[in-house]
């Protein structure tokens, strides 16, 4: 059998709406008119709550009920409280209604450059989408997975990584290539070539940087960088004005440089992934229709 919390029974919201109503009407029959309820009920009520205040709320004179000095502040403590639920309840039911047609969004630079803009003005021509409203934010994609699973994101679209709780789906590969100032040698360079250029790499913890480290260890190239960035543009920038060399992921955000290209010894890959939680519900409806849009389009080929 349950034991009751020590100090009695909690005061419920009904019994401040009883209250507040009782208070507004000056009548308990007036007011269980008013709340649909019988009036014993409601004095059954409203002496519960007098007992779990140790006050007297009421002076019944005849059918009316006017408000003790204790009454008096006790009803303006519980419009205050009223007043603070229904705001709160509004503003849960905007919440709602956002969430229903919010997508947010976490990507690395270059997808928010030259990807998202035109999927999403391909998804709102589609009829039943025009209320959609996207919001993103960028960083490398360890920063990213980490928000992913904070809440910040519904979901994210970044390089390959693992991680625990996160399903990974490939968009799309992007090969790999050394690039140089413009102007140089032409032709490709060996992996003994490589290891001897001034090189410019990526912000230690990013999914590049941890790509590089990788294909260093797997030929034994021992490579150090002279110089990092957070991303190809910046990369690219310092690349043109003969920082360096760099091995990045070829994008049409390179071509707007004055900068050579370089096949690697070896035909690697950068994939770019839409990432969700494992068995997340919490993602709102137009959050949903775009990722499977975006799964679609990448099946297709588009």
């Amino acid at each position: 059998m349950e034991r009751e919390p020590e100090g009695g029974a909690a005061v419920t919201l009904n019994q401040l709406l009883y209250f507040e109503t009782i208070a507004e009407t000056g009548s308990l029959r007036q007011a269980a008119r008013k709340l649909y309820i019988a009036q014993p009920s409601l004095s059954v009520s409203m002496m519960k709550l007098e007992q779990e205040l140790k006050v007297e709320l009421f002076v019944h004179q005849g059918r009316k009920a006017e408000l003790t000095e204790a009454g008096v502040q006790f009803l303006g403590h519980v419009k205050k409280i009223m007043k603070e639920i229904n705001e709160t309840k509004v503003h849960m039911e905007r919440l709602g209604m956002n969430r229903e047609t919010s997508v947010r969004i976490g990507c690395i630079t270059p997808i928010l450059q030259n990807y998202l803009p035109g999927m999403m003005q391909e998804f709102l021509r589609i009829p039943g989408h025009e209320a959609a409203r996207f919001s993103f934010s960028t960083g490398n994609t360890a920063e990213l997975i980490r928000g992913l699973k904070e809440g910040q994101y519904d979901f994210l679209i970044c390089s390959e990584a693992e991680a625990q709780d996160v399903d990974m789906k490939v968009l799309w590969g992007d090969r790999l290539v050394l690039i140089g100032p413009a102007g140089g040698r032409t032709g490709g360079y060996s992996w003994d070539d490589i290891r001897r250029l001034t090189l410019v790499g990526y912000e230690k913890g990013s999914q590049m940087f941890l790509l590089l480290e990788e294909i260093s260890r797997r030929y034994h190239l021992d490579l150090s960088f002279t110089f990092s960035a957070p991303n190809e543009t910046a990369i690219a920038a310092l690349a043109e004005h003969g920082m360096g060399y760099a091995i990045i992921p070829y994008t049409e955000e390179m071509e707007g440089y004055r900068i050579s290209v370089h096949d690697l010894p070896e035909q690697l890959v950068r994939n770019t992934c839409l990432a969700t939680l494992a068995n997340d519900r919490t993602v709102g409806r137009m959050a949903q229709e775009f990722i499977r849009f975006l799964l679609e389009k990448a099946g297709s080929g588009a």
